[in-house]
């Protein structure tokens, strides 16, 4: 079977894949540019906690799409961070204006920010508790050594608790903007491609110039 993949891309940047298929339920995946290996040094980690705040700091996110009939999950990598979403198709509309408000939202407020930042710390204490886990951290220093690749995604608990509010928000002004920005869509989408513009049309911003990252020499 042959599947037809529309591409779009949007004035502001915004990347757009559709796939029409016959499915019961609207698939979402969202690849944001930016991943651990373009952090400086000194905030480690900031990727995974912004997806953290993004995917935490609308009020009620997770209760929201549940009403949808959706289900959702996010996860950071070295080089993307993604958000997945999955939905009824008759409220394919509503989540997509629920996503156009978590990704384009700079609003962080202090106790959203500290609650994940607990969370967080949490995380790293449990992976450097956990051999099954810290081996996912363990082997790319192996390979790559003391660099941007070699570094563990999640960050260290000195980098975490360095970060403030205005790291993160400078972070989001930074990557998170509709031109380093992916958005696929597979299933039966009953929108046209000028409804699902103008959802994401009004949002603006350019990324910044990501680093170059380092990939520095392996070692035992």
């Amino acid at each position: 079977m042959t599947v037809e993949i529309e591409q779009y891309v949007l004035n502001n940047g915004l990347r757009l894949l559709l796939s029409r298929i016959e499915a019961p339920t609207v698939g979402i995946a969202i690849g944001v540019g930016i991943g651990s290996i373009y952090e400086d040094k000194d905030m480690r980690g900031i990727s995974h906690f912004a997806e953290h705040i993004v995917y935490r700091a609308y009020p009620n996110i997770d209760l929201e799409i549940e009403g949808l009939g959706g289900v959702s999950d996010a996860y950071t990598e070295r080089t993307l961070t993604m958000y997945l979403f999955e939905v009824i198709p008759s409220e394919l509309r509503n989540l997509l204006r629920l996503i156009h408000k978590m990704l384009s939202n700079r609003r962080v407020s202090e106790e959203d920010f500290e609650r994940e930042r607990k969370v967080i710390l949490s995380e790293i204490k449990m992976r450097n508790d956990d051999p099954g886990t810290l081996i996912y951290d363990l082997g790319p220093r192996a390979l790559f050594g003391d660099s941007d690749y070699g570094a563990p995604i999640i960050g260290t608990e000195e980098s975490i608790s360095s970060m403030t509010v205005r790291d993160i928000v400078d972070f989001l002004e930074s990557y998170y903007t509709p031109d380093n920005i992916v958005i696929s869509m597979v299933g039966p989408i009953n929108m046209a491609i000028n409804e699902i513009m103008e959802i994401f049309n009004k949002w603006d911003g350019k990324a910044n110039r990501k680093k170059e990252p380092t990939i520095g020499e392996g070692g035992p």
